[in-house]
């Protein structure tokens, strides 16, 4: 399965900035090994890379066979939910630490995303569907939350 010319750019463009933020993360860890004070770059440094590692998987799961892509699309899941774990570390860094239900709320919908993506159908119907992955009925219910929640927490607080 090949690019057309936008999906060449969309493609490309990941990879860049899969490129940029894996820099960025390694700049970050580096500087906190360095010094083990500046927790802001610690988990500036980790976002950066679970961001690195959902553009990458994003563009295996788009040209890999669909055995391989399916592996690419737990990877993402695994990364999205890290980042979402991240962003709420990397908030209370900067700003304080982030309320008990707020943490326990994305870590629940975080840790049930990764559980049923290899399990269920809940999340992820395990099949392509017009060169697309399925989506499974509880996507929204289990990403929306995270992605709320955590963008919340984060424009909240700083």
């Amino acid at each position: 399965m090949g690019f057309t010319s936008l999906e060449s750019v969309l493609g490309y463009g990941q990879l860049l900035f899969a490129g940029i933020a894996l820099h960025v993360g390694i700049e970050q860890l580096t500087g906190w090994r360095h010094t083990r004070r500046e927790r802001p770059a610690l988990w500036a440094g980790a976002t950066a890379l679970a961001l690195a590692a959902i553009l990458t998987s994003n563009l295996v799961a788009a040209k890999a066979q669909p055995d391989v892509a399916e592996v690419a699309l737990f990877a993402r899941v695994v990364a999205i939910s890290a980042l979402a774990l991240l962003v709420l570390q990397l908030a209370a860094a900067l700003a304080g630490p982030a309320p008990r239900w707020l943490t326990s709320t994305v870590w629940a919908c975080a840790i049930t995303r990764v559980a049923l993506f290899p399990s269920t159908e809940l999340f992820y119907a395990h099949r392509f569907e017009d060169g697309a992955p399925a989506q499974g009925p509880l996507v929204g219910a289990l990403s929306l939350p995270l992605i709320i929640l955590s963008v919340g927490y984060v424009i909240l607080a700083t």
